[in-house]
């Protein structure tokens, strides 16, 4: 996949962040510790309702950015 080779060890300054939104903390916590497993970094991107911040067309969609460029990218997305 296209993911797959950019994963890198926690901590390493250039690894690559994935946005998660969910409306269950729970699951969100699963869901953000699996991804730091397979080696990317997670960025709680709030809600469901929130989700759209990360669909196609938005800054951050289909980027691979670090946690900063994530967080960036949401909060430059636009309804």
């Amino acid at each position: 996949t296209h993911l797959q080779p950019g994963a890198k060890p926690a901590g390493s300054a250039d690894r690559i962040a994935l946005a998660v939104a969910g409306d269950d903390a729970r699951t969100k916590s699963k869901a953000m510790a699996l991804i730091d497993g397979i080696g990317f970094d997670a960025v709680d991107a709030g809600t469901i309702v929130e989700s759209w911040r990360q669909q196609p067309g938005s800054p951050g969609y289909l980027k691979d950015y670090d946690v900063k460029g994530v967080r960036r990218a949401l909060a430059e997305a636009s309804a």
